[in-house]
């Protein structure tokens, strides 16, 4: 989503410049608004369960304070500068890089989520910025995932490669066999056992 980002004051102040051409899956813009937005929902004292602690948001200035109803959002260390430029400040001098590839730092659509307060998840309500949305799913079964044709990508390109379709199953009982056998595209190798009969099995 990002066209680039600037890491200051000994890494404590993050700004991050959006891509003019994001587009949510409805083909609206993704917004610095969009980010604001999901990020302190996730550290709002009205969420008690938000795992405020496993993406960036938990690095993030006064966070944790808001969260505990210390202190007021808009002390937060997380600033809109304009449509298409986020900053955050820092905890402590950190590369918060990696913290932002965890689906708790994704960006959210707030129409959605405004209109369907506890379902807005469901395939259809949910609005995704990702190369892919979920088309349909079912609970502990398959998940089915076609291309979202208003990514900012195309497939090829950023690393998304071109696949359509992805169908998601499951773990079997015995995945490395089951992608041996051609019943499925990718299997995750999971167990020593697994590696040991992948190594003995596989040709490359």
């Amino acid at each position: 989503m990002a066209s680039g980002w600037k890491a200051s004051n000994g890494d404590t102040v993050w700004t991050f410049y959006l891509r003019h051409n994001a587009r949510w899956s409805n083909g609206q813009p993704v917004t610095a608004q969009d980010f604001y937005y999901a990020w302190t929902r996730l550290a709002s004292p009205q969420d008690s369960t938000g795992a405020l602690w496993s993406g960036a948001m938990g690095q993030v200035a006064n966070a944790w304070a808001y969260h505990g109803e210390a202190v007021p959002a808009s002390e937060v260390g997380l600033k809109v500068i304009n449509n298409y430029t986020l900053q955050m400040h820092l905890v402590a001098p950190l590369d918060i890089l990696p913290f932002l590839t965890t689906s708790s730092s994704m960006p959210l659509y707030p129409p959605s989520v405004t209109e369907h307060p506890t379902t807005w998840y469901l395939p259809q309500n949910f609005v995704g910025n990702g190369p892919y949305v979920v088309s349909s799913f079912t609970i502990n079964g398959e998940i089915k995932m076609t291309w979202n044709k208003d990514y900012v990508g195309v497939p090829g390109e950023y690393n998304v490669g071109n696949v359509n379709q992805i169908d998601v199953i499951p773990t079997p009982t015995v995945p490395v066999e089951d992608y041996l056998g051609h019943s499925l595209s990718t299997a995750l190798v999971t167990s020593a056992a697994d590696y040991v009969y992948a190594k003995g099995h596989m040709k490359n």
